[in-house]
Parts: C-alpha cells; sequence; structure tokens
C-alpha cells in the first residue's frame, strides 16, 4: 500500500466568525499530485498554509509522518536587498546540503530557469516574474518529501512553465506528494492526479482536463520562410498569423517539438492548454 504523508482530518479552519475551512477531510500519497481549484479567496492558499504548519487549525487534526521534508512555493516572496545566489546558499545550508553539492544544484536550477546571468543581483531589483522563479528555485533545492505549490506558475514565461512541469513530474516519478493551487488548466492536466474545487469552505472532486485536448504553442517565426522542421507534421496542426506560428499539438505530446524549434533558433513566445472540441 502506498504510504501515506499528509492527511486532513476534519479540518476546519476560522478567522473570527468566518469559518473558511469546514471539516475537510482529504489525503496525499506518496507519488501523487492533488490540486486544488476555486475562486481567490475560497481558502486553497489556507489550507497550504495548514499543510505547512504556518496556520493553526482551529478544529480537526493534519498529520504527516515524523521526519517529513517540506518544500513550498508560497503565494508571495519577499524581495530582500541580497542575491538570489546567496539566498538560495542560505535555503540549502538550512536544509543541511553539503557546499559542493548545493553549489552544483544552485548552477542547474539557474540554467534551466535561464536565471545565471542575474544570479548576483538583488532579488529587491527582479521583476515579478524572476522573483517568482527564484521562489520555485528555492522548494526544488533538496529533496522534499512533500512539495505545497500556490500559483506556481504565476509570472513565469512560458520556456520556464516547461521546465517546471518537466522537474515537477520527475519529482512525482520519485515518489514527492505534490499539494497544487493553481488555475491553469495545462498544468491541472499535467501534473494531477486529483483535483479538488475549493468553494463555500468545502472541498469538491472535480475533473482535471481531459487528456486529449491540446496544447497551444505559439511562435516568433525566426525568418522570412521559415518552415516546420521535418518529422512532426504527423500530429502537428499549424496556422500562421502575421509573424507568428501557432502549432497545436495533441496534450503531453509537444516536448520533442518544442525541444526540435529552439534548437532552430525558433523563440516561444506563449504556451497554453485549449479545449479542442
Amino acid at each position: 500500500m502506498t504510504e501515506t504523508v499528509l492527511s486532513f482530518d476534519h479540518v476546519s479552519k476560522r478567522f473570527g466568525s468566518f469559518e473558511v475551512l469546514k471539516d475537510v477531510t482529504i489525503s496525499l500519497k506518496k507519488g501523487e499530485c492533488a490540486a486544488l481549484t476555486g475562486l481567490n479567496g475560497s481558502g486553497k492558499t489556507t489550507l497550504l498554509k495548514l499543510a505547512a504548519g504556518l496556520a493553526r487549525v482551529s478544529s480537526g487534526e493534519v498529520r504527516t509522518p515524523g521526519g517529513i521534508r517540506l518544500g513550498y512555493i508560497p503565494e508571495s516572496f519577499p524581495r530582500p536587498a541580497v542575491s538570489a545566489r546567496s539566498l538560495l546558499r542560505s535555503f540549502g545550508r538550512i536544509q543541511g546540503m553539503a557546499p559542493p553539492a548545493l553549489d552544483e544544484r544552485i548552477n542547474k536550477l539557474l540554467e534551466a530557469f535561464n536565471l545565471q546571468d542575474d544570479a548576483g543581483s538583488p532579488l529587491n531589483t527582479y521583476s515579478k516574474g524572476m522573483l517568482q522563479k527564484v521562489c520555485v528555485l528555492q522548494a526544488f533545492l533538496g529533496r522534499a518529501d512533500i512539495l505545497l505549490l500556490d500559483e506556481p506558475l504565476s509570472g513565469q514565461d512560458a520556456a520556464s512553465q516547461e521546465t517546471f512541469i518537466r522537474l515537477t513530474k520527475s519529482l512525482l516519478s520519485s515518489g514527492t506528494a505534490v499539494l497544487l493551487a493553481c488555475h491553469e488548466k495545462y498544468l491541472l492536466s499535467a501534473l494531477a492526479d486529483t483535483v479538488y474545487e475549493v468553494g463555500g469552505g468545502t472541498l469538491r472532486a472535480a475533473a482535471a482536463t481531459p487528456q486529449n485536448d491540446e496544447d497551444l504553442y505559439v511562435f516568433d517565426l525566426p525568418g522570412e520562410g521559415s518552415v516546420i522542421p521535418k518529422g512532426f507534421d504527423d500530429f502537428l496542426r499549424v496556422k500562421q498569423e502575421g509573424a507568428q506560428a501557432l502549432i497545436y499539438c495533441r496534450h503531453g505530446k509537444g516536448n520533442d517539438m518544442l525541444r526540435a524549434l529552439l534548437d532552430a533558433g525558433w523563440r516561444l513566445k506563449e504556451m497554453r492548454h485549449e479545449k479542442n472540441g
């Protein structure tokens, strides 16, 4: 039987007379991703804070096994006047990571999210998207048993979104459990085993985006007369709008195409998930 690493047992949370969560009972197992959807203010962030131990329940109990390691991407991230590299080193040392391995891990993550050239700049000079990348990097530094992710793609560019999904899938396959709050349907479809809609203080099971939907990649054409590399036309549908190419493919089948086009000098402007019906 797969080990349960997080459970909410009849949990309620009140702020004064307002009950934001009412009698919530859910569990999360190793290698499982559960996603939370719903309107802003519905209680998604509160539930994640309860899971992280950053807020106390009003009644009920949140349980995790002893020695569980958490990674947490919060709703907002501070802007201290220190560099991204310095901050990441501090987080790594707190987690007990050895300096050589820590620096190697930081360098790989900075490169994966295209932050290596800005790693020495203070965070208070970063854009929202750059700051969100650092927030993601600190959660991915060590080997977490549970990842708690609050709108992790907020402000991130399309290439970083793709990298985030790839790394999260790898962690799930290695046994890390993920509790995710988000609005993006393509992210739910890519990662979630279970989806809950949060509203009125309760959690209701909802369907993830169907797997036969399409991913849309919007590219700036690298030059006049540009063509799609051979080998992908069996599952691609392409439209040209001015200096942009809109490339559709079956959900989850675009990684090879994306890699080939980027290697060929194409620039990805946007990636999103669309229903094909």
